[in-house]
């Protein structure tokens, strides 16, 4: 296989992270996906693809991190000042979902426990 330029490089990963599927990739750059395929295996494609994902993936969970920081302290406020009717429920919820905790903890699970107790 000859060597990708690094202008070919980024219009691989282009197509491959802006097509729903492989297929629709190859079809856009104008190749089989045989050949689509092939450049996969070039660590340059393959390390941006995964350097995509995880840069994605490391904003998804800084998002999740953020709102469920701020879910606890709305719980807090809400345990501490709510009626007792929503101090209640809220109990009732978080029993509920701590029974749906696999058998293994985590070490902040635990401490999640340990603090409601």
């Amino acid at each position: 296989m000859k060597r990708l330029t690094e202008k070919q490089v980024r219009e691989i990963v282009d197509a491959l992270l802006s097509t729903p599927s492989r297929t629709e990739a190859a079809r856009r750059l104008g190749v089989a996906r045989s050949t689509l395929y092939e450049w996969l295996k070039d660590p340059r494609v393959r390390g941006l693809i995964d350097a995509h994902y995880e840069h994605l993936r490391e904003e998804l969970l800084a998002g999740l991190l953020a709102r469920t920081e701020r879910y606890m302290e709305i719980l807090d406020e809400l345990l501490e000042n709510g009626c007792e009717h929503t101090r209640l429920r809220l109990l009732l919820g978080i029993l509920q979902q701590l029974a749906r905790l696999p058998e293994k903890k985590t070490e902040y699970e635990d401490g999640v426990i340990g603090d409601l107790e």
